[in-house]
């Protein structure tokens, strides 16, 4: 979800699915079986996870856009991969499906983490040659 007006509408659809199977989880509703374990952190990740990659749509400043989509982008990648491992060691054979779409949603997640760290890097270049322009102004405004 990019830092403009523009959002994509399946990166919406996924955070969306992630709040509302979190949440069923987390209110009663079916739990994955595999995973007995896991199932309450899994259902808070989701929900997290996919609530602040929400919430990062609707916020309007591009800096906290980015760090609420990074936050939620790593608490996503990073639970689907251990729900990855989880399902494939509890589950097996017949969890390699479910396993291979929480890992392809993982490995998304941490790459678009991964994307946004940089372009959050190159702001912050940015903004360091603004201060060290200013801090030169200043310097020379105070030998005049």
């Amino acid at each position: 979800m990019p830092a403009t007006d523009q959002r994509h509408p399946y990166a919406v659809w996924g955070a969306a699915v992630c709040v509302l199977s979190g949440a069923t989880i987390l209110f009663g509703g079916p739990e994955p079986n595999s995973l007995n374990a896991l199932v309450l952190v899994w259902g808070v990740m989701l929900t997290i996870g996919g609530a602040l990659l929400l919430l990062s749509n609707l916020i309007r400043d591009p800096l906290w856009t980015l760090l609420l989509e990074r936050l939620g982008s790593g608490l996503l990648g990073a639970m689907c991969l251990i729900y990855t491992v989880a399902a494939l060691v509890y589950g097996g054979a017949v969890a390699v499906f479910p396993a291979s779409l929480a890992a392809a949603f993982g490995i998304a997640s941490l790459w678009r983490l991964w994307q946004i760290t940089k372009r959050l890097h190159r702001y912050l270049a940015i903004v360091r040659r603004i201060q060290h322009v200013e801090e030169r102004r200043a310097e020379d405004r105070r030998r005049r």
